[in-house]
């Protein structure tokens, strides 16, 4: 997934890269909750700490990939987009320490 954010980014024009970031989004949320909705029925995997360590990863991935459109500054945006964008950042310094204590506690034995 990383692998096609960064060659989107490199290769397409911003809006199919906005179609290719939501794109990649999409599938992994899909996958999420369909374990989700299959857990809640007695489904057990031991694939579930990977799918905890993906959701990491993506977070991890668009915190530090928007940190070029505040070091670009107006070139790249406004300042209000940049201001949003720094919202979900912080948004997201949250669900990291979130999801990193869970999988600490959850799978730190296995």
């Amino acid at each position: 997934m990383v692998l096609l954010e960064v060659y989107s980014r490199n290769q397409t024009k911003e809006g199919c890269y906005f179609i290719v970031s939501v794109g990649r989004h999409l599938i992994t949320t899909f996958n999420r909750y369909t374990y989700f909705l299959a857990a809640t029925f007695g489904y057990k995997s031991s694939l579930a700490r990977h799918l905890t360590a993906l959701q990491l990863a993506q977070f991890f991935t668009g915190f530090f990939n928007s940190f070029g459109v505040h070091m670009m500054g107006s070139a790249c945006d406004t300042e209000a987009s940049r201001t949003v964008l720094a919202c979900f950042q912080i948004y997201a310094v949250g669900l990291i320490v979130l999801f990193g204590m869970f999988y600490k506690k959850k799978y730190k034995g296995d």
